[in-house]
């Protein structure tokens, strides 16, 4: 599944993320992954969750992230 939240800077986009992964956890089956551009919110995630660092991968493009 693929949501998009969009919003001006400051205005909680990034908590809301983080809250709804955190509440994803308790009811998935699967595995949840959680890609950001940097490893500064990985303490504020479940530890049940993958943090994967996108600039830790060679990504340029969008057809690069689709890919991964």
């Amino acid at each position: 599944m693929v949501q998009i939240i969009a919003g001006n800077k400051g205005k909680g986009k990034t908590k809301h993320l983080l809250d709804k992964a955190n509440a994803a956890i308790k009811d998935s089956k699967g595995s949840i992954v959680y890609l950001d551009k940097s490893s500064k919110h990985m303490y504020e995630l479940s530890n049940k969750i993958r943090l994967i660092n996108v600039h830790e991968y060679s990504i340029t493009c969008s057809e690069g992230f689709l890919g991964f």
